[in-house]
């Protein structure tokens, strides 16, 4: 964690941190964290156990048990993201010694020691919270809360599709996302051979440029009201924890 570094970047803007302050955002990374692991935790506990196989083999109470945690991890996975952008608008409200400060703010300051921030190193903090805001916490869209995961540790994540079980999109959002696949497919390799609507969606969403501070991509808006209709997949929590890391250390290094 990189508490020790902010706190010295701080000093060096001239924005003090009080150990108070320091304590505020080490706080909020360890509610982040203590989630990841007991995520891991109730992983490890039905590893290598599948709930079909089970059923197959007449053990119904076992089956049971492990579909239920597959559910309790996926709320543990929202609740990351809810976290994870605590977390986010924690630490720039106290690096940057502005209460109330949101990464989408943030995002629409032009002036500030911290805009030498490559902003590259924003998207993935900032997919973070669009998904928080757009598909977790407030969405006008009545949808399932599906999930998917893979074989090993930590591969869980959220799917969400319409309340009738499948992809839900308008005819102009579908064009949209194929006139974006042609924008960037040169920059963006996995849109090469791609044409399925939904890992179209997924790809493009975690792909597209922010664009400036003070100026947000035009593409970027449109692809996030997209996943705010269609859904799209999440991050995992690994996913999560590295881009709030990588964040983190990016803004701590700033100067």
């Amino acid at each position: 964690m990189t508490i020790f570094a902010l706190e010295e970047y701080c000093t060096r803007i001239g924005s003090k941190m009080s150990t108070f302050r320091s304590r505020r955002v080490e706080s909020a990374y360890k509610d982040l964290t203590h989630l990841a692991a007991l995520a891991e935790e109730m992983e490890a506990s039905i590893a290598g156990r599948d709930v079909i196989e089970l059923a197959k083999v007449g053990k119904f109470e076992q089956a049971s048990f492990v579909d239920q945690r597959h559910y309790q991890i996926v709320t543990l996975l929202k609740a990351l993201y809810i976290f994870g952008n605590i977390f986010i608008n924690i630490m720039l409200s106290e690096v940057m010694d502005k209460p109330r400060m949101s990464l989408n703010e943030f995002l629409k300051l032009k002036k500030h020691p911290l805009i030498s921030l490559p902003i590259d190193k924003i998207l993935p903090v900032y997919c973070i919270a669009v998904y928080r805001n757009k598909v977790i916490a407030h969405h006008d869209v009545r949808r399932t809360s599906g999930h998917i995961s893979g074989p090993g540790s930590g591969q869980h994540r959220l799917l969400p599709f319409s309340e009738q079980y499948f992809l839900s999109m308008s005819k102009s959002s579908q064009a949209e996302l194929i006139r974006l696949k042609s924008s960037y497919v040169g920059t963006v390799q996995e849109l090469t051979k791609e044409d399925n609507l939904l890992n179209l969606l997924e790809i493009l969403f975690y792909n597209i440029p922010i664009g400036e501070f003070g100026n947000i991509n035009p593409d970027r808006k449109k692809i996030d009201r997209i996943a705010e209709e269609g859904g799209c997949k999440s991050m995992t929590r690994n996913e999560i924890i590295k881009a709030v890391d990588t964040f983190t250390a990016a803004i701590a290094s700033s100067v």
